[in-house]
Parts: structure tokens; C-alpha cells; sequence
């Protein structure tokens, strides 16, 4: 089979372009052929890049976008169209009426247009992507969301879709469980402290302030108990790390900046649990990573999360609500004996989130829309 997949970029760190590679890289292994069109490349994958070596604006993907994907149509002849961000949504849509051939879109985001105001974007910007996405969910044969209750937000979002559930996946044995001793040691840990670890983009829908300012409510005795790693980079590191030194937290806090792939399961292995303090998820990868390596997670309850993680696997929390996210951190720095036990469980959560099964939902899915499509002609 002939695949073209498209995404804005396929070389960031952030959870929809590691499963974008992860997908490609896993059709090709079946003996698919696979072409990437993106705003950038990476090494293993056929990639076809809209860039000019620069920041790609929206505009640019989208314009000399289309123009590259309907000169690969041409050329090629796709069976089928795999987009993965509005803006590729909506090339993947032009190409795939042009064709007549069918074009699946994978929803990574489901914000409405007040969430993306409320997280920084300007009114033009977040009606634009906002409708983008509308398209792109609503015009596709097929959407692919990655839980019921994420298939039910949709629906309030966007209208009736023509959706399939296809839970995230996860090269789980990238995560097998490393020594925490091991771990600590390779990255300059203490082992005597409680890790918790922050994976992810510093912006504002993360909410890591939440999460500083929730360490900073806890009493000093707790604090020096306790030490919080945040490993990502973004247009908040200036903030946090200035509101950090303000809010007396040096020491407690150790801001990594971005880190290899590579090095991402030793962070994992060196911590006890995860925190994410977002206001706006999907279904974040991060959660399976650490649940890879057996941690648990303290995370709070929005977008897919409480689907996948339940007192068995962690603890949720409200979005934005300092006070219980304070509360949750104290509770594991007072009762370290309830990180015990937690990372068969973790382990087997993530065990369900496997690559294989996934491809074979993914390739049953191309193959009913491809065959559908051939009908209708």
C-alpha cells in the first residue's frame, strides 16, 4: 500500500510527531510504502519537506503544502491520505477530493476556540486553527480519537463524526524498568530524595506554575525532601525559572531544558512519579512513558487522562486548583510506602497501548476505506 502522511513537522520532541515516526516507521516495517510530507525531516523516514531551512509559518506549509502533496499524488498515486494537524488537514482534504481518494485525520488536539484564547493564542489565530480543525475532523472518512470519552468531546466540539477508536500507542520495551540507582547516578540525582518529573513543551496550557506555586504552599520540611525535575523548553522557561528563584525554590526545582530521546528513559527510571498540571490535554504520551517504566502519575483530569490513569496507576486532580495539587505532592512526600507496589500495574496499563495493535486497527482501517472508496466509483 502507498501511504502519504502529512504533519506540520515530524522532527519536534512533542507527542504527536514521536507517534507520527512511530507510525511511519512501523507501516514500513509491513512493507508499506510510506512518504512524510512535513515542514522539516528525519533520519529513516521518506521525507518530503515544505521547509526552506527556516521557522515554517502556517501559511507556507499550507500554500507550497498543497502544492508539493498534489505533485506527489501525480507522481506516486496514493492510496490513501493520513493527516495529523489541522493545517495538513486540510491540504490532506483538497488533495483527497481532488483524487478521489480517502483521507483519514487523527485528532492530537480538541480544544475549542475560548480554550485557545484562554491558553495564549490571539482571536484570529485560535478561530483560524479552531475552524481548520472543524474541517479536518468533519470532512475526513474516518477520525481517529483515542478514547470514548474523547470521542464524546469531539462530538461536542465539532458535530457528528465519522470516528474510530484507536487507543494511543506505545513502544513500551523503549521504557522497560531501568535501576532507579542506575538512573540517578548516570544523571547526577540524589538518591535521597523524592523525584517527581515534568516531561513536556513549557507553555501555558502545561501549567507548570500550578505546580511551583503548589511547592512553594508546602512546609519546608516536605521541600527539602523533595526535588522536582522539568525536563522540556518553551516560551514559559523565562517565566518559570524567574517565578521559581521568586518563589524560593532553588534546589528544589532543576530545570533540564530539552534532553536526547535517548536519555528520556533514565529520567523516567530516576524518578518516583510523574506530574502533569496541564489544563488542556488530549491524550498525552508522556502518562504511558512514565506507566512504561512503571512510575506512577499525578496528573490532572482533563482531555483523556481519567481514562487512563485511576488510583491503581495514580492520583488526578483538578486543572488549575493549587491547593490539590499541593495536596497530592504532600500526601507522596509523607507516604512514600504508596509508591510501592504501583509499577506492575503502571507496567501492565501501559502494556495495552502497544505498536502492533494499533497497526492492525490502523491498516483494517485503510483497507474498509480504500475498498469503500473503489466501490463509490
Amino acid at each position: 500500500m502507498r501511504i502519504l502522511v502529512i504533519s506540520k513537522s515530524v522532527a519536534k520532541t512533542g507527542g504527536l510527531e514521536k507517534h507520527v515516526r512511530g507510525m511511519c516507521a512501523e507501516l514500513s516495517k509491513r512493507g508499506h510504502t510510506v512518504y512524510v510530507l512535513s515542514g522539516d525531516s528525519y533520519p529513516g523516514l521518506r521525507c518530503v519537506s515544505v521547509g526552506t531551512g527556516r521557522r515554517l509559518s502556517s501559511l507556507w506549509f499550507l500554500i507550497f503544502g498543497l502544492f508539493r502533496a498534489l505533485r506527489l499524488q501525480k507522481r506516486i498515486g496514493f492510496h490513501i491520505i493520513h493527516a495529523h494537524d489541522p493545517y495538513s488537514g486540510l491540504i490532506a482534504y483538497l488533495v483527497s477530493r481532488i483524487f478521489r481518494i480517502p483521507f483519514v485525520f487523527t485528532a492530537h488536539t480538541l480544544w475549542s476556540a475560548q480554550e485557545l484564547r484562554e491558553m495564549g493564542s490571539g482571536l484570529l489565530a485560535s478561530t483560524f486553527f479552531f475552524a481548520l480543525s472543524k474541517i479536518s475532523s468533519r470532512k475526513a472518512d474516518t477520525t481517529i480519537v483515542w478514547s470514548k470519552r474523547l470521542l464524546r468531546r469531539a462530538e461536542v466540539i465539532y458535530g457528528p463524526l465519522n470516528a474510530r477508536l484507536l487507543p494511543q500507542p506505545i513502544r513500551v520495551e523503549r521504557f522497560h524498568p531501568i535501576s532507579a540507582k542506575e538512573a540517578r547516578h548516570r544523571l547526577s540525582l540524589p538518591e535521597d530524595k523524592l523525584i517527581l518529573l515534568f516531561v513536556g513543551r513549557l507553555a501555558p496550557q502545561k501549567r507548570v506554575d500550578t505546580l511551583l506555586r503548589a511547592l512553594a504552599s508546602l512546609d519546608r520540611r516536605a521541600l527539602s525532601r523533595l526535588l522536582v525535575v522539568i525536563v522540556g523548553s518553551g516560551p514559559d522557561m523565562g517565566r518559570l525559572v524567574s517565578l521559581s528563584k521568586s518563589l524560593s525554590l532553588e534546589g528544589i526545582v532543576r530545570f533540564e531544558g530539552e534532553v536526547p530521546e535517548a536519555e528520556l528513559p533514565y529520567y523516567y527510571a530516576a524518578c518516583d512519579a510523574l506530574v502533569l498540571p496541564s489544563i488542556a490535554e488530549t491524550f498525552p504520551l508522556v502518562i504511558l512513558e512514565a506507566m512504561s517504566a512503571g512510575k506512577p502519575v499525578i496528573a490532572t483530569s482533563v482531555g483523556g487522562i481519567p481514562d487512563i490513569v485511576d488510583d491503581s496507576v495514580g492520583k488526578l486532580v483538578p486543572p488549575g486548583d493549587v491547593e490539590s495539587l499541593a495536596r497530592a505532592v504532600g500526601f507522596l512526600v509523607a507516604h512514600p510506602s504508596w509508591l510501592e507496589g504501583k509499577s506492575a500495574p503502571c507496567r501492565e496499563r501501559a502494556l495495552s497501548h502497544g505498536w502492533p495493535s494499533f497497526i492492525d486497527g490502523l491498516l483494517g482501517l485503510y483497507y474498509e476505506l480504500i475498498a469503500m472508496k473503489r466501490h463509490k466509483l
